[in-house]
């Protein structure tokens, strides 16, 4: 989504990389990533943040989270999951016997260091899913009254 007025653009993507455990997965993984760059070099002044399930857990190694973080460095940007303001045990169980974070977000290191508040997780035991849903708080002066809202998929 693409959010603009006349002093800022932000550009929000949501991103769900589905685990795929075959001989192609870091191949469909850098795809993925691709994908972010072009649509982010489509819009270079506007601030990209990404948000989303990744399926990397930056505390073990494989070749999807070097491909990330690759990425982030590419495009200078860190993980919440590294923020002093982190409220986060994990956001991700198996079988509510492994767990770990494998959902992000991803801001640009000057977002990140001046303009989030709060990351969270809710542990909700209504939630049916095996991943909890992190949120992130940030205090970023925008103007939604002027905003103009465009929004596209893609399958």
């Amino acid at each position: 989504m693409r959010l603009s007025n006349c002093d800022t653009q932000l550009f929000l993507v949501n991103v769900c990389k589905q685990c795929v455990s075959d001989e192609n997965a870091c191949e469909k993984f850098c795809s993925v990533i691709s994908v972010i760059t072009n649509v982010n070099e489509l819009f270079p002044d506007a601030l990209l943040i990404l948000g989303g399930d990744f399926n990397v857990d930056f505390s073990r190694f494989s070749s999807r989270a070097d491909s990330l973080v690759r990425f982030c460095s590419d495009f200078n940007m860190l993980s919440v999951i590294n923020h002093p303001a982190l409220d986060v045990d994990h956001t991700y169980n198996f079988s509510v016997s492994r767990f770990s974070t494998i959902d992000h977000f991803l801001l640009p290191k000057y977002v990140f260091d001046s303009s989030v508040e709060a990351v969270k997780v809710s542990h909700d035991v209504d939630n049916t899913s095996d991943h909890d849903p992190l949120f992130l708080q940030l205090n970023v002066c925008y103007a939604a009254h002027t905003a103009y809202v465009s929004r596209s998929t893609e399958s």
